[in-house]
């Protein structure tokens, strides 16, 4: 065996301690500490499972102002342990997670919340899809009248279409607006009143249960 091939078996084994659910013996794969102790592995895996759970956060804004940081943190260890990433980059992490706080009802205060972690990720997708000029009105007027009933329009890349459970949307974009506002104060102390994730999880529990669409998408 060379050394490339030893060195890539090596690195393979310590990405899979660190990313195990349970902690792997590692004997044969860390020394230890100069003092004896043993190798401090589970200081790596702490880390990479906070890192996921922050872009759980990242990528769901709204839902982790919701529930709060300590709820939330509970739902994001959860979903690190059932669903492992799989993508080379972490900005796709998460994607699976509405389907399971369907599951885990046990995590989930309020079953509108799903719909609340739906917005959030396709919010994202819209912020993340190709880019496309829009149709404006002076390339629809080249179009005669007579052609109008047969045109078919496409819509742009970033639209999301989801069909919801709960009412919603006005709470979502309310926390969203809230958050932005939030960050834009940031550096300036006691400028944002900041409603309890109790508060926030009441409010969505007044929704009612509904089949509604909504559409998300980016403006160009």
């Amino acid at each position: 065996m060379n050394a490339a091939h030893a060195l890539r078996l090596q690195q393979t084994a310590l990405q899979a301690a660190i990313t195990a659910a349970e902690e792997p013996r590692t004997d044969a794969l860390l020394r230890s500490a100069h003092g004896g102790a043993p190798a401090r592995l589970s200081i790596y895996r702490h880390a990479y499972r906070v890192r996921l759970v922050a872009a759980l956060a990242d990528n769901h804004t709204v839902l982790q102002r919701t529930l709060g940081d300590q709820a939330f943190d509970a739902l994001g260890s959860a979903y690190v342990d059932a669903c492992p990433s799989t993508q080379a980059s972490i900005r796709w992490y998460g994607h699976r997670l509405a389907e399971f706080m369907a599951a885990r009802e046990d995590l989930v205060p309020h079953p509108a919340l799903v719909d609340i972690a739906r917005m959030d990720w396709a919010l994202r997708d819209a912020f993340d899809a190709a880019d496309a000029a829009p149709l404006d009105l002076a390339a629809l007027a080249q179009w005669p009248a007579e052609c109008w009933a047969g045109l078919c329009f496409a819509p742009h890349p970033s639209l999301r279409l989801l069909d919801l459970g709960w009412d919603i949307e006005a709470a979502w974009l309310a926390d969203l607006l809230a958050f932005a506002a939030d960050d834009a104060c940031s550096d300036s102390v006691g400028c944002c009143e900041h409603a309890t994730p109790a508060h926030r999880v009441s409010r969505i529990a007044t929704a009612g249960a509904v089949t509604r669409m909504t559409m998300v998408s980016r403006r160009e």
